[in-house]
């Protein structure tokens, strides 16, 4: 699997991730939604912002948005 750097990955837009979120349960954590986006066959890229992503846990996927903008400023 391709290694990607914050960097080089583009903040995603919730519906670009929303796909690959389905079935979590909220509030989760990073993990979870990283095993869920796995579960849903989520490309590489969306795995890589996922984790890109700062520690926390995630009321909603708004919560999720806002921490992608702050990675990025």
């Amino acid at each position: 699997m391709p290694q990607h750097n914050v960097s080089d990955t583009k903040p995603y837009q919730p519906v670009q991730i929303t796909p690959y979120l389905k079935g979590a349960d909220f509030p989760a954590s990073k993990d979870e939604l990283l095993e869920c986006a796995e579960e849903n066959n989520a490309p590489d890229d969306v795995i890589c912002a996922i984790r890109s992503l700062r520690p926390s846990r995630f009321k909603t996927l708004t919560d999720i948005t806002k921490s992608q903008t702050q990675n990025y400023h």
